[in-house]
């Protein structure tokens, strides 16, 4: 995340409560900062999800080629010929 601080910066147009702009305003002196920071760690986790998601599908995939190769696709005793 420390990439984060050192990126070019991109002005951006958010809509958000205001009560929640404030009430975060009285909790910190850089809600630019504060949100960067929040949403880099945003873009981290959902990244890294994203990737465990992909393995496990991956994952999946490998299983059931690996059933088929070595017993065959259930019910083939069935298809026409």
């Amino acid at each position: 995340m420390n990439q984060v601080a050192h990126s070019a910066k991109v002005p951006v147009s958010v809509t958000l409560s205001k009560d929640l702009v404030q009430e975060a305003c009285r909790l910190t002196s850089d809600l630019s900062g504060t949100v960067e920071t929040l949403l880099a760690t945003y873009v981290a986790r959902e990244r890294s999800r994203r990737i465990e998601e992909q393995r496990a599908v991956d994952a999946a995939i490998a299983a059931t080629n690996d059933y088929v190769a070595r017993h065959g696709l259930p019910g083939e005793d069935y298809l026409p010929v």
